[in-house]
């Protein structure tokens, strides 16, 4: 995060259901998604419809999708791909630091739900 990318506080899906919105909250801001596929326990795509986050003009969100492969009875394995416009240059400086700035995200939003789970489950 130290690439002043946006910090997640929560996420909430109004509808869970293609069309369905999805606020999630920042620290000075939000990101407004929709969802564009749902397949339970498979898929789920989103498009960023709108983005409000103070500062940070440089970075611009496109689209969010997370996809879930069960690895046994009670394990499954989360991926998510996050698409991102920049408008630093040059790129090739610019690239290879972007993309450790979303990989800290992930983790990040990664490490939260590791938290909430245990929390939850217990």
């Amino acid at each position: 995060m130290q690439l002043d990318l946006p910090i997640p506080h929560k996420c909430i899906l109004e509808n869970e259901k293609v069309g369905g919105i999805r606020t999630c909250y920042f620290e000075g801001g939000k990101i407004i998604e929709k969802v564009t596929a749902l397949k339970k326990e498979k898929l789920l795509q989103m498009d960023v419809i709108d983005y409000q986050l103070k500062g940070r003009k440089w970075l611009g969100f496109k689209e969010a999708i997370y996809t879930f492969e069960a690895i046994n009875e009670n394990e499954c394995k989360m991926t998510r791909i996050t698409t991102y416009t920049s408008k630093l240059h040059p790129r090739f400086y610019w690239t290879p630091l972007e993309k450790m700035g979303i990989e800290q995200e992930h983790e990040y939003v990664f490490s939260n739900l590791v938290q909430d789970l245990k929390r939850n489950c217990n």
